[in-house]
């Protein structure tokens, strides 16, 4: 009995493909349309059984169609219907229809508007390649926009998304000529933020970049989780995106194909990146993942990403991303020193900062100079500090400020003195017309020499050294 059932089941299935019927009919206007049969009440609208419609001007596409002694209901227009029918310039669709499938009217170059009907509920893929289509009528009920539905409508310039609207998928508009989303008042599925990207109602998700924005690069803050399916595809304007540390998917074909993409930054806590995210961006050079912890990264996410991509990470994380099974292959993966260094001057006409030295993963050590301008003195810094070159062990951000007053005891400059500092033979030779303190310091701001001298020839180690004359702004040599 198990048998038999099965075997009914499988026919029944079987059965109802084999009794779908194709058939044709004119229209009002005298056309041929072809038709196929879903169900003993409805019909779809399908391509010709052999080659394409030839038609030109206006389409009718009628609500009901008589065959057989059945009134049949129009409530779809099938797959590639009417792909390719340049000459095709208006469709009158019918209140009746449902749905347009994928390609349905894909290639109709002709097409410059159309009016869609208030009974359809999806878009599939049907308007790919309509290149001078310029103005969409969307129905109140619409609520699913899938696939690549306005893919290469160029002069699509505006459309506005109805609010009845609950799916959206990235790729529809890729190539589109949209410069900003537009959502109708009362969604509570969709929103646009001010730079035109079309995100989630809920603030979770970026959904869509608009893919004809002029901007070259794009800096996400906020409280976006979810880089949405395909919502960057083939943008082939964006050279680099920021990432804030909020985002923690990337989903797939998020950036897939974006050629000109040179630079992109993935925040803290970034934990998944889908299938083709970074597929064929063929130009990115340098990758930036804050994330201590590698991300779980499909196999095809970097592929056709350049092998010489500079990759940073956490210093800490180096071993465990070299050993990731995807930047494996990549061997340029470089610790990120990642604190945020900032150091001012009160007034920035009485001195400034030098950084004589940038912390690394492997010298975590900051070298700061305050130096005066001539007529003023360096006083202090913020942490009340009085030395003017000082080293740090940078263990977290920095915020500091160089402090300078007005000189009122003399010159403050070395070059003014009657001093001449000179190299030779790996010494730093010192002359002066009066016996003064001299100070020498190595790049980390380590004491090398320190006495009261007039002249001095000191032999030392080829590097970069900074001579002090009375604790007096410093002059850099460097001994070869």
């Amino acid at each position: 009995m198990k048998k038999i059932c099965l075997l009914v089941c499988v026919m029944g299935i079987s059965i109802s493909n084999l009794f779908a019927t194709t058939f044709s009919k004119a229209n009002s206007l005298g056309q041929t349309l072809y038709y196929r049969t879903i169900n003993s009440s409805s019909v779809y609208v399908t391509k010709p059984t052999s080659g394409t419609y030839d038609f030109t001007g206006t389409v009718v596409i009628p609500s009901y169609v008589y065959y057989s002694g059945t009134t049949y209901t129009v409530t779809r227009v099938a797959a590639n219907a009417f792909s390719g029918c340049t000459g095709i310039t208006e469709f009158e669709l019918p209140y009746s229809i449902e749905q347009l499938y994928a390609g349905a009217f894909a290639g109709c170059t002709g097409l410059t508007f159309i009016d869609l009907p208030s009974s359809l509920e999806k878009i599939n893929g049907s308007f790919v390649d309509c290149t001078n289509l310029q103005y969409v009528s969307m129905p109140s009920g619409l609520k699913s926009i899938i696939g690549n539905a306005f893919e290469n409508c160029t002069s699509l310039e505006y459309l506005e998304i109805p609010a009845s609207v609950s799916k959206i998928e990235g790729k529809a508009f890729v190539g589109a000529g949209l410069s900003s989303f537009n959502v109708a008042s009362g969604s509570t599925h969709y929103r646009v933020l001010n730079d035109g990207a079309l995100v989630s109602y809920n603030g979770d998700t970026l959904i869509a970049y608009p893919p004809a924005t002029s901007a070259t690069s794009y800096n996400l803050t906020g409280p976006y989780h979810i880089i949405g399916m395909g919502a960057f595809y083939n943008n082939n304007i964006l050279q680099q995106v920021v990432l804030g540390d909020n985002v923690e998917q990337i989903l797939t074909s998020a950036f897939e194909g974006c050629e000109s993409l040179t630079n992109a930054t993935l925040g803290e806590n970034i934990y998944n990146i889908g299938t083709k995210a970074f597929y064929n961006c063929i130009s990115l050079n340098t990758l930036i993942i804050r994330a201590t912890t590698p991300p779980e990264i499909a196999s095809n996410s970097f592929t056709n990403v350049p092998l010489t991509c500079q990759i940073f990470v956490p210093c800490a994380s180096q071993n465990a991303y070299h050993s990731n099974s995807t930047f494996i292959h990549y061997p340029n993966i470089e610790g990120l020193f990642d604190y945020d260094i900032d150091i001012r001057v009160n007034d920035e006409t009485r001195g400034r900062v030098d950084i004589l030295t940038e912390p690394t993963c492997e010298y975590p050590e900051l070298l700061l100079e305050a130096v005066p301008f001539a007529g003023y003195k360096f006083v202090r810094w913020s942490d009340n500090c009085p030395d003017a070159m000082r080293s740090i062990d940078v263990e977290g951000d920095i915020n500091l400020t160089a402090y300078f007053t007005a000189q009122t005891n003399g010159i403050d400059d070395i070059e003014k003195q009657d001093v001449l500092i000179s190299t030779t033979n790996k010494s730093i030779v010192i002359n002066m017309s009066q016996s003064q303190k001299v100070g020498i310091y190595n790049i980390q701001g380590q004491i090398v020499y320190e006495g009261q001298e007039k002249n001095l020839t000191l032999p030392i180690k080829e590097g970069v050294y900074l001579v002090k004359i009375n604790g007096m702004r410093g002059k850099t040599v460097v001994v070869f």
